[in-house]
């Protein structure tokens, strides 16, 4: 009887490993080379585009995915889609320059100066914008999305490098679980 219910256990954890082993293949075969290809934007937006490019390239790396720069010749296409669209303003703090040496005084005497820039707690009135960055996933080739994520933000302006990043990893971070919405960030 125990011989019976040690090659029962034995058998019962070859087919969960074995399970296990499939799901890994399943889970490999959503991976593999991917590129990131910006959709048309406006143009106003042309200036911020690579610095989303380069953090969706990323953080698809980090979920396992090998980038390929340049479009058509990666298993896969990452579709970037980038909106921004002012919803008001905010105010920022103004920023402070250091300090300086500057010459000073007639050419006939010797002199100079020093400027030494205090704060002052002064702030500026910025857009404030919503951005929003959706990720399309597709074979090559093919037209079926085989996976979506989106993700928004509401932040002042003039904030590309980390509003990218955080949207990035944000979208990604169900990858390969489909999101349900759309992801805000703060």
């Amino acid at each position: 009887m125990r011989k019976w219910l040690g090659n029962s256990a034995a058998a019962a954890l070859l087919l969960f490993a074995g399970a296990l082993g499939l799901a890994r293949a399943a889970d490999a075969q959503t991976l593999g080379t991917i590129s990131v290809d910006p959709m048309p934007i406006d143009p106003s937006l042309r200036a911020s585009l690579s610095t989303f490019v380069d953090d969706v390239d990323s953080t698809l790396a980090e979920k396992g995915f090998t980038t390929i720069k340049g479009p058509g010749h990666a298993r896969f296409v990452a579709e970037l889609s980038l909106t921004r669209t002012d919803v008001g303003t905010t105010t920022a703090k103004v920023s402070v320059a250091g300090s300086e040496i500057a010459p000073g005084g007639s050419s006939s005497q010797v002199g100079g100066g020093v400027t030494v820039m205090l704060p002052t707690a002064k702030v500026r009135t910025v857009p404030l914008q919503q951005t929003r960055l959706e990720i399309r996933i597709k074979k090559r080739g093919e037209d079926a999305v085989i996976w979506h994520g989106a993700a928004l933000t509401v932040r002042a302006a003039g904030q590309d490098r980390a509003i990218s990043a955080d949207l990035a990893k944000a979208i990604l971070r169900t990858y390969p679980e489909q999101a349900e919405g759309v992801a805000s960030v703060p």
